[in-house]
């Protein structure tokens, strides 16, 4: 699912209310076929401007043995820059789910916000959970947070996981408004 000027809305800036993507099993083949890690489902938002709430479920109704290797974008296209008013909500479900990539802002090189004032992704709240079984990929650059989280999935941290191997890259202007669980993710700061 891609959401962007050359996507659902046609040219300029998507004005939207309220999105709301949710994606079923990731297509992932069973254990032991060639496509080695496999590919789940991609959702990817740019250039928009979302008057209330992001909501994005990945893994929704999970049966598959194996769920995960899903990638969610956001903001991270060159010059495209996304603003939510309301809650941002991301989650990996499903029991199995693991691999996932969560990519928010990129769309300018980390820490240009700190100069020119301009976010590659504001939301008012951030909630992100990775997955289960861990494995997971996260990229925080050039995001602003300007009211913390709901407390979905941590009392204390935007971005939650579960099982082990889970990294998180975030550049310094964001880290002073998003953060990641230090006990489940191995936390780099640029």
């Amino acid at each position: 699912m891609t959401l962007d000027s050359f996507g659902v809305e046609g040219t300029g800036y998507n004005n939207l209310n309220n999105v709301s993507i949710s994606q079923g099993d990731s297509l992932v083949p069973p254990p032991g076929t060639p496509c080695v890690p496999g590919l789940g489902d991609v959702a990817s938002v740019n250039e928009s401007n979302i008057t209330s709430d992001l909501t994005i479920d990945q893994g929704v109704d999970a049966t598959n043995v194996v769920n995960g290797n899903n990638v969610v974008n956001i903001a991270t296209e060159p010059g495209e820059t996304v603003y939510a008013g309301g809650n941002t909500i991301i989650d990996e479900e499903g029991a199995l789910s693991a691999n996932n990539t969560i990519n928010l802002g990129g769309a300018n090189p980390a820490n240009t916000a700190t100069t020119s004032g301009v976010p590659d992704f504001e939301t008012l709240t951030l909630d992100v959970y990775t997955g289960a079984n861990g494995g997971a990929m996260v990229t925080v650059l050039n995001t602003l947070v300007d009211n913390g989280l709901l407390g979905l999935f941590s009392p204390t941290y935007n971005i939650e996981g579960g099982g082990t191997d889970n990294l998180a890259t975030i550049d310094a202007y964001s880290s002073a408004t998003v953060s990641a669980d230090p006990l489940l993710f191995v936390i780099t700061i640029i």
